[in-house]
């Protein structure tokens, strides 16, 4: 998808990767052509190393050298494989950065997802992989190659089909962490079936990649879940276990998302990139449809913004370029809701006070003087309604408030209004 701030693909993740924000994880079937290219470049850079950054050696973590490290079948089976995905992720974002992993959403699905599938005349890093180990060992028992076989199990399973809404639903319905565990997983162990071929035996499953789609939706229920129900983790002799192989990691550490550096989200336009200064703002008009379909939470992000002017609120409208300090703020004008930024108005210092630091050592710790900040405004329920009807187009706009004695000071002429970045994000 081409965002409303022109940069396109993986650029909006890799943009909050340079300032270290959260990276979004989106749908498979939402990835714009850019980023399902970077997402099969990364793919494909890990698959040419052969030590223990590449894609023998994570995959191999899982199953083999038999019996594997994976977790399954206890409380540690969802915080195992959130630690698995996070350094797996890290090694693709090592040659691709900005890459996340996509989510396979079996309730969508008919198939395998199109992007991860055999394409006639063109090589898919996605479509499968060769089963060797770091340094090319390989055992001559082992299949060569990755398959799938999605019709193998369908009579097994109940309907013959993936999971579907409802089976997600009860899955979500789980009351304790142990209770959601044992429904996913079961539901995690279908999917794992219904693949077929290599994906149905634990020890070469993860060498195929549907695996990690696989396992972020896995991921993504669990975060879910988590939204729903604060503080429910497992039982607390669990909580400092490290993660078997990444032992580094506590189940503690899993728990945040954010704290890994991602969350999940269904979509995200880009409103604006790059250094803005005024006294407002209205962005381009963006598709509707680009914020996908069925999310329940629009938020809009302001990044980077420059705590170093004079305190002013910033009120946000959706389709009203007329919009000016005195308009209402009513559902009827557009207004969705306002920020309030507390500012510094000006240096009170010599000369250099107010800069960034110089780099920093090894063991400085010193903040900058002037940070800047990120904000985030959840947008009514009535306006997500507003917004999905009829996949019309959206302006945003936003109008700067300040106080009658700061209208005249230099930093308020020159525009309090200072971001980086500017989107709209959508979840699920």
């Amino acid at each position: 998808m081409t965002n409303g701030g022109g940069e396109q693909g993986d650029g909006i993740n890799r943009s909050r990767e340079d300032v270290g924000d959260i990276k979004h994880r989106k749908g498979v079937s939402a990835l714009s052509a850019e980023e399902l290219a970077a997402l099969r470049e990364a793919f494909r850079k890990v698959m040419e190393i052969s030590d223990s950054r590449g894609y023998g050696h994570f995959a191999s973590i899982h199953g083999l050298p038999d019996p594997g490290f994976c977790e399954h079948g206890s409380q540690l089976f969802l915080p195992w494989h959130r630690g698995y995905l996070y350094f797996f992720e890290q090694a693709l974002q090592d040659v691709v950065p900005g890459v996340t992993i996509p989510w396979w959403d079996w309730t969508a699905s008919t198939g395998i997802p199109e992007a991860y599938a055999e394409e006639e005349g063109s090589d898919n890093p996605l479509a499968g992989a060769e089963i060797v180990l770091p340094g090319g060992l390989r055992d001559p028992s082992w299949p060569e190659r990755t398959s799938r076989a999605p019709s193998e199990f369908e009579t097994w399973l109940a309907g013959g089909e993936l999971p579907t809404q409802p089976d997600v639903e009860e899955v979500l319905g789980a009351l304790t962490f142990d209770d959601l565990t044992q429904r996913l997983e079961d539901k995690h162990n279908a999917v794992h079936m219904w693949v077929g071929g290599e994906m149905q035996n634990q020890g070469f499953a993860a060498f195929d990649p549907l695996f990690w789609a696989h396992h972020a939706m896995v991921d993504r229920l669990w975060s879910m879940w988590q939204n729903d129900h604060a503080g429910a983790t497992p039982r607390r002799e669990h909580l400092p276990k490290g993660l078997n192989y990444f032992k580094d990691m506590t189940v503690e550490d899993t728990l945040d998302t954010t704290d890994l550096g991602y969350d999940y989200a269904l979509a995200e336009v880009l409103l604006h990139a790059g250094s803005f200064r005024g006294q407002r703002f209205d962005s381009n008009a963006f598709p509707v449809r680009e914020l996908g379909t069925g999310w329940r939470r629009a938020d809009i992000e302001l990044n980077g913004v420059d705590p170093a002017v004079p305190s002013y609120e910033g009120r946000i409208f959706l389709n009203n370029t007329k919009a000016t300090e005195e308009t209402s703020r009513s559902p009827e004008t557009g207004y969705v809701g306002s920020f309030h930024v507390f500012g510094k108005d000006g240096c009170w210092g010599e000369e250099g006070h107010c800069h960034e630091l110089p780099p920093h050592r090894k063991f400085d710790r010193r903040r900058a003087s002037a940070n800047p900040q990120k904000i985030v405004v959840t947008m009514p329920e009535h306006f997500a309604a507003r917004l999905t009807e009829g996949g019309q187009e959206a302006v945003l706009s936003i109008v700067v408030g300040l106080p009658e004695r700061a209208r005249g000071g230099e930093a308020a002429s020159d525009g309090v209004l200072r971001f980086e970045r500017l989107s709209v994000v959508t979840y699920a």
